[in-house]
């Protein structure tokens, strides 16, 4: 075989006991004829079982279940093997020594994964076995006693049979293997067996409760459109409940279109990649189509205005030849509503139901398409029906109307389902009801086993095996040797290929590929796909196709498709993760990190923080394995994702990559990483309520800014050492540092991004009206927040607008002009939104809180407020956002009439203040906290106290007196 082959199987180790003594006092031909003897005894008993004695030494040897010849009940046939050679002995046995006495064996049997190759020696061919399940079968052969048979737990979940045995749990080899260990004390009667081939056309069986909600939502003349959900294990039956809806749908003439999008594991980090499949297959294009003829398509399709940056985000990231070209400043959800109309324009034709399969393998972005796909506009409603496994059942809950839980089916349910699989050749009750037993209420684990089972003797099931994966190996391994080499080659590829793109992989003619393809849909392997992909009936089949593909070839196929890749896409913007998705599979991890890179950088500069999030991750599992020579791109990743993860809540997972990308940096002589990653340390100290630390770093990185000359590494470096000295109630020290940004970043400095996530004169600016409001500067205050706001919409720059409202609407609200402060929070809010700035949402909510709930509008804010803890977002930002969103959440409390609900949450507040010894939260919280204690009891020592308090921190500090 030109590739060693894997699967699993069952391997026993057996030796006689005492050999050498018994051989070395006898002439050496009865020794000879003994070791015959023994030999010939044990071969006998494995092939009787149907297995292979692949080698032998002495008297004992190694035995092979399941290969080369596929038995679904190879673990079975290994223990009935070895309890023939332990216990077949009768009078006429030759197998005994001198004295007359029956030779004793040592049995080791052990189930798993192993490495079958042919060498090609002197004497002939000869198959051998690699890996550790041959290593662990010789362990429990070695610590057997004699006369005793040791079988792994491994083992064991795989026989159906019911072999007799008891736990050695006293076995030193027990420390040494992740599996407990038995010793089996009596045999089990072998069974014939009987199968049929999966009919997918048989009636659904089951889900009456949500065929019949879904089914009514489809058929109701509804006017709006709807997303249904469907969330359950793998192979519960999501995909079998949808299809038979929608097959029920379009058999009524309810439905003039179906749309599928199946999630790809390749794709997942690859933003808006839903819409963009959808509007492709609209325009009856694929990914290989240039910018332009798209762009004419969409014209064709009646867009007389493409909306600028649309395309170049979504169709063609990286190209830069369109008619709409430039940078479009738009925000994730702005990109999002774009796509999601141009969807309803050019995808929707009639009743429309929408498939999304495999939710939790779409990408951040297009979830955000989906759940505006609700609101959106379209001639006759659309329907979005959307199956997952359960780690999307969040997702699906943010997206969907209404989501259905599958739980496994019930043993009535699965009955029916059983006798409708086997159809004529029904099993015995006795034995169906142990296939029931192995099912466990899974109809894909009943699919399998019907598929496996041969169709000699329906009522006597030759074995159940345990394991589905097992199972589906033995139906590989039964394949034509081309048939198997595109099943293996397939997996490797995805769970669903493109035809022509998986030929070229696999070197093979369109007629052989057909011919491989249809064999595997006839076994319920693959579907082909509208004629143009092949899909695994379901990614357990798939994955365990994959699992049998050794190392050598799987690295063959993967660096095929990244040839093949570059071949076939000119503009390879949209393939980074496709292409980083096998070149690490493929072991070249380095290169896998070059595309990541590309990848991460696009993925910035479309504001697809989630999606760059998860590409970091990727990343991060990379340079982990790549070591040293890697250590560079992960200073360069980590300060590249730091601003956006930091936006995202994200604060522990950079507090202890920044670290470590200071400390390679400064290994590395690179001045600018160091002050940069010293600068984003302070700013994650400053957000964590760590002032003191902040400051040391941020006072060291700004010498070496200024040292460096700098400008963008002074602005940060100043910038956070300024905000900090305000956490610490150094107002005069956080007044002059913001005072001389503002001047350093003046004239054309003014609107310079200088590297920066906002614009540094903005910021600054924004900052020092902060500052001047808690001083009572409240004119200057507002004259600085403006011209933040000004130079913010004048950059287009959705972060600094953000900051500059902030200023502006806290400077609103201690001026009295409430109304002015709900609209200019209510603006950052919605900005908040659009991108998904996580992290200072609380913060934004807590403050408009504060001046709803001012302007007579408190219920309104006790609801923003709530909403904000039930999605957790508190639990994910930095202490001092979290102070305002309980400081804002007393305030709407207490002026709703909930008086004393409220004292709790300004506790919380002032805790949080003492916490991270921040005065000026302090002195805000006991400002409130009076306020409120006078309306309960007026002469109360804790009102006293909370005054005295906060005067004494004003004049300490120089903050404005409240009270």
């Amino acid at each position: 075989m030109a590739y060693p082959e894997r699967s699993i199987v069952t391997v026993m180790v057996v030796d006689a006991v005492s050999s050498t003594n018994r051989i070395a006092s006898v002439d050496p031909d009865d020794a000879q004829l003994m070791v015959d003897d023994v030999l010939t005894h044990i071969r006998s008993s494995v092939e009787k079982a149907g297995g292979l004695l692949v080698s032998f030494a002495g008297d004992g040897g190694v035995a092979v279940f399941g290969w080369p010849e596929s038995h679904e009940d190879h673990a079975d046939r290994a223990c009935e093997a070895a309890w023939n050679i332990q216990h077949p002995y009768d009078e006429n046995n030759p197998v005994l020594d001198p004295d007359n006495n029956k030779v004793q064996f040592r049995v080791g049997v052990h189930s798993g994964l192993v490495g079958l190759r042919n060498l090609e020696l002197e004497r002939g061919s000869q198959l051998d076995l690699v890996g550790g399940t041959v290593h662990l079968a010789a362990r429990l052969e070695k610590s057997a006693e004699p006369g005793e048979i040791l079988i792994s737990e491994d083992t064991i979940e795989l026989c159906r049979l019911d072999f007799k045995h008891k736990p050695r749990s006293d076995l030193k080899i027990l420390d040494e293997i992740s599996s407990s260990v038995s010793q089996m004390c009596a045999p089990a009667n072998r069974r014939a067996a009987n199968g049929a081939m999966l009919r997918y056309t048989n009636p659904i069986v089951g889900r009456e409760r949500e065929r019949k909600t879904i089914g009514d939502a489809i058929f109701g003349d509804a006017t709006q459109n709807r997303i249904y959900a469907i969330i359950g294990e793998p192979g519960i039956g999501k995909s079998r409940l949808a299809i038979a809806v929608i097959d029920e749908a379009v058999s009524k003439n309810s439905v003039d279109q179906l749309l599928v999008f199946r999630g790809d594991m390749q794709k997942r980090t690859t933003p808006f990649a839903v819409l963009r499949s959808l509007i492709l297959n609209a325009l009856k294009l694929d990914e290989q189509s240039p910018g332009q003829r798209i762009e004419k398509a969409l014209g064709e399709a009646g867009f007389d205005f493409i909306e600028p940056g649309v395309l170049e985000t979504m169709v063609m990231p990286d190209k830069r030849e369109l008619s709409g070209g430039g940078d479009s400043h738009l925000s994730l959800k702005e990109t999002a509503k774009a796509l999601v109309e141009t969807f309803a324009q050019v995808g929707l034709k009639g009743r429309t139901v929408l498939l999304i399969e495999d939710l939790h393998l779409v990408d951040p972005e297009s979830l955000v398409c989906l759940e505006m796909l609700k609101a959106a506009a379209s001639e006759q409603p659309l329907f979005v029906l959307v199956t997952g496994r359960p780690e999307a059942a969040y997702d699906a809950q943010q997206i969907a109307d209404n989501v259905f839980r599958l739980e496994p089916m019930s043993r009535n349910q699965m009955r029916q389902l059983a006798r409708q699989l086997w159809s004529d050749e029904t099993p015995s009750e006795q034995n169906l009801e142990k296939v029931l037993d192995q099912a466990d209420g899974i109809p894909f684990v009943l699919e399998q086993l019907a598929c496996s089972i041969g169709t000699e003797d329906p009522d006597s099931i030759l074995s159940i095996p345990q394991s589905v994966q097992s199972m589906i190996h033995a139906r590989l391994n039964r394949l034509p040797p081309t048939t198997k080499y595109c099943a293996q080659a397939l997996s490797i590829l995805g769970e669903e290929v493109e035809l022509e793109f998986a030929g070229k992989v696999l070197g093979m003619e369109s007629k052989d590929l057909m011919k491989a393809l249809t064999d595997l849909e006839k076994l319920a392997i693959t579907n082909a796909v509208a004629g143009r992909t092949v899909r695994f009936r379901h990614s357990i089949i798939a994955d365990a196709c994959s699992i049998t593909v050794p190392r050598s070839r799987r690295t063959d196929v993967h660096k095929a498709a990244i040839e093949t890749i570059k071949a076939t896409y000119p503009d390879l913007g949209g393939q980074y993760e496709r292409l980083a998705f096998h070149a690490e599979a493929a072991g070249d991890d380095l290169t896998a990190l070059e595309f990541f890179w590309l990848a991460g950088n696009r993925a910035n500069r479309s504001a697809a923080g989630k999606s760059l999030q998860l590409i970091f991750d990727r990343a991060l599992e990379c340079i982990e394995r790549v070591g040293e020579p890697a250590e560079k791109m992960f200073v360069n990743f980590t300060l590249m994702v730091c601003a956006s993860l930091l936006q995202l809540g994200e604060f522990s997972k950079m507090h202890s990559h920044l670290p470590r990308a200071m400390e390679l940096a400064t290994k590395q002589g690179r001045k600018n990483q160091i002050c940069a990653a010293m600068c984003h340390i302070a700013m994650v100290d400053w957000f964590e309520g760590r002032y003191e630390d902040g400051v040391t770093i941020a006072s060291e990185a700004l010498d070496m800014a200024e040292t460096m000359e700098s400008l963008p590494h002074i602005f940060a470096a100043q910038h956070v050492l300024s905000v900090l000295h305000h956490a610490m109630g150094d107002m005069d020290r956080a007044l002059s540092l913001q005072r001389s940004l503002c001047d350093q970043l003046s004239g054309e400095l003014e609107t310079a991004q200088l590297g920066a996530t906002g614009i540094p004169g903005a910021i600054s600016r924004a900052f020092l009206g902060w500052f001047l409001t808690e001083i009572g500067e409240y004119e200057e205050s507002h004259e600085y927040a403006l011209k933040s706001l000004e130079i913010s919409k004048t950059c287009n720059n959705s972060y600094s607008e953000v900051i500059s409202l902030n200023a502006l609407g806290r400077n609103q609200i201690m001026t009295g002009r409430t109304s002015e402060a709900v609209e200019s929070l209510q603006q950052a809010m919605t900005i908040v939104d659009r991108h998904g700035y996580d992290a200072p949402k609380p913060h934004i909510t807590g403050l408009l809180s504060t001046a709803l709930a001012r302007s007579g509008r408190a219920d309104e804010a006790l609801d923003l407020v709530e909403d904000c803890f039930k999605k957790a977002l508190h639990l994910r930002t930095g202490r001092l956002e979290i102070y305002y969103l309980y400081a804002g959440y007393a305030e709407a409390l207490f002026r709703s009439g909930a008086v004393e609900r409220s004292m709790p949450a300004i506790d919380q507040a002032i805790e949080i203040g003492r916490s991270i010894n921040n005065p000026s939260l302090i002195a805000q919280g006991l400002a409130l906290r009076a306020q409120i204690s006078s309306s309960i009891k007026s002469n109360s020592p804790l009102l006293k106290q909370d005054i005295e308090e906060h005067r004494m921190l004003c004049a300490k500090h120089g903050f404005k007196a409240l009270v």
